[in-house]
Order: C-alpha cells, then structure tokens, then sequence
C-alpha cells in the first residue's frame, strides 16, 4: 500500500510539473519515484494498513508482480526519453499518465473485492 501511494504522489508531481519549463523535469521526477517505490517494496509492510486487508492484500504475489510492474515502468522512463521528445508541450502528462496506469495496475494486482477491482480499471 505504502508503494502505491509514493506512485500516486509520483504522479501527481510529475504532473504539475509540466507547469514549470514545459515538463522537462518530469521524467527525472518520474525515474526518482519509481526507484524510491522500487526501494519501499523490499520493505515490510506497515501494521496501519492492515484495516484495509479486505479491500487490498499485499501478499507475495502482489508484490512480486508489484516490482515487476515498476522496473518495467522505470524502463520505460529510461528508453522512452527520445519518443517523448517530439512531444515538449504534453511530456509531463505523458509521463504522469504512464505512473497513473501504473497505479491502476498496483491495484489490480491485489484487489480483495468488486470496489477495487473498479477502482484499479
């Protein structure tokens, strides 16, 4: 849970961030995050998320899916600097789209209930 909320935060950065200098800074945000998301998965899970266990359960499987999920992401960041470069007005939003999906994929991958099922689609 304490991973998908450092995506979430990531994105949301990365997305105001296009405000500033036409989102030159996004990707770097982007590439940060993802590293500290992919640093905090190796980490135990805090005991103030248990409340949550019926709606998401982090197991092993969630989490191993989980770090496959951000290293394939922060691949994209690294390989697609040169794509993203014809798109100068729109990059922070493509890269914040990109982190948004990835939530979506974090949640889909542990989702316990239909809410969650919906909310990670």
């Amino acid at each position: 849970m304490s991973v998908l909320i450092i995506v979430f935060l990531t994105a949301v950065v990365a997305l105001f961030s296009g405000v500033f200098e036409q989102g030159k800074f996004a990707r770097y945000i982007g590439i940060l995050g993802l590293i500290i998301a992919l640093w905090v998965s190796f980490m135990p899970e805090c005991a103030f998320f248990g409340q949550y266990k019926h709606m998401y359960d982090y197991t092993a499987n969630t989490a191993l899916f989980t770090k496959i999920s951000i290293v394939t992401t922060l691949l994209l960041f690294f390989l697609g600097g040169f794509a993203f470069s014809n798109h100068r007005s729109h990059q922070s939003e493509l890269y914040a789209l990109m982190l948004f999906a990835l939530c979506g994929g974090i949640i889909l991958f542990g989702y316990q209930n239909m809410v969650t099922l919906f909310l990670g689609v």
